[in-house]
């Protein structure tokens, strides 16, 4: 019995083996010859899919470990290839960024929310003083006839309020 076995490998460009086909032929010595074909495909490392196609691998930009299109996302912000393990992401939005880019977003956000937290306290401060300049305007007023309002306004101690609050609103306003 006599056997013939060849082996017929792909590879990519950094000479990983992702294609293996073996042929083999067996000669059985009584005019008989039987012919077996064997392809191995590389598989993916992350789904254990077998890929047919070498173009459909990618390498993770990150940790190197070889995945298919279906697992291999691209960061939505610098677009890397990632793998499974190496991507990251958003509970409110759907996008696939890598750890780098997630924490410059998340540094983002946390600016936002603190912007935000401050508009709002300014928006609450500004609404306090209001009301006690309105109370000092309908209610005070009549409280001392013979005064006039800015005297009212220092006897109250609410002038430098005011002062300040002005210096607020136009340092609010040159921000926008």
């Amino acid at each position: 019995m006599r056997r013939i076995i060849k082996r017929l490998f792909k590879r990519d460009s950094l000479g990983n083996v992702h294609l293996e086909n073996v042929q083999e032929l067996v000669d059985d010595e009584q005019g008989t010859i039987s012919e077996t074909t064997a392809t191995t495909f590389a598989v993916c490392d992350t789904c254990s899919r077998p890929v047919e196609n070498i173009g459909e691998l990618r390498s993770c930009d990150r940790c190197g470990t070889s995945g298919c299109d279906r697992c291999a996302m691209p960061c939505a912000v610098c677009s890397r290839h990632l793998c499974s393990q190496c991507r990251r992401g958003f509970p409110e939005q759907q996008i696939t960024v890598c750890p780098e880019c997630q924490s410059v977003l998340n540094d983002r956000l946390e600016q936002h929310d603190s912007l935000v937290r401050q508009k709002a306290d300014f928006e609450r401060l500004l609404a306090v003083y209001r009301e006690q300049v309105r109370i000092v305007q309908h209610g005070m007023f009549h409280a001392y006839p013979h005064g006039d309002l800015l005297e009212q306004l220092v006897e109250l101690g609410l002038m430098k309020k005011l002062i300040k609050l002005e210096r607020m609103i136009a340092s609010h306003e040159r921000r926008r």
